[in-house]
């Protein structure tokens, strides 16, 4: 069940694109990332790592330059909701710039990507799979519910929802293709 919620009484499941900015990414480059590895793995262990990761490289994604990306970072780590999400511990091990080189070192061919102020094309890009996933259930008769690059339906849609996403994804001549999870 997804989150508790019941689409016409029925239990639902959630489908997401995992690391799906990452693979716009390489798409960009017409290349592809490949679905065995996590991109926002960098060999860490503490449970909160990979999200302190995926918000500093989408920081970065949105940043126009380092230092700007490294100051919103710092000042959404510092916001009162953050110091409840994650123990102290946890934030004063993150350090941006080392968290930031080590993706680069595993990511060099869109390495030029971070820092550029790309993010907003790339959810120019991720709005387009979204609004083709959701005319289609309209098409379909299928409710959906859209979470960013997740959808939400009722269980007895799980391979028609996995289906519309991988859709989406050749319509737009996506070359690296995330799992769908």
């Amino acid at each position: 069940l997804a989150g508790g919620i019941l689409i016409n009484g029925q239990p639902t499941v959630e489908r997401d694109y995992q690391a799906l900015h990452i693979h716009l990414l390489y798409s960009r480059k017409s290349l592809d990332l490949g679905r065995s590895d996590d991109p926002y793995d960098l060999g860490e262990t503490d449970e909160y790592q990979r999200k302190f990761i995926k918000k500093i490289v989408f920081t970065a994604l949105n940043a126009k330059n380092r230092a700007s990306a490294k100051k919103a970072f710092t000042k959404w780590l510092n916001k009162d909701k953050q110091k409840r999400k994650f123990p102290a511990y946890a934030r004063e091990a993150v350090n941006f710039d080392d968290i930031l080189d080590r993706f680069l070192e595993l990511h060099p061919k869109i390495k030029h990507f971070l820092c550029s102020d790309i993010g907003i094309k790339l959810q120019n890009l991720d709005a387009k799979l979204t609004d083709y996933v959701v005319n289609r259930s309209i098409v379909d008769g299928v409710p959906c519910l859209g979470v960013h690059d997740s959808f939400i339906v009722s269980e007895c849609y799980a391979s028609w929802i996995t289906s519309m996403m991988n859709e989406a994804i050749e319509q737009n001549n996506i070359i690296s293709i995330p799992n769908i999870c």
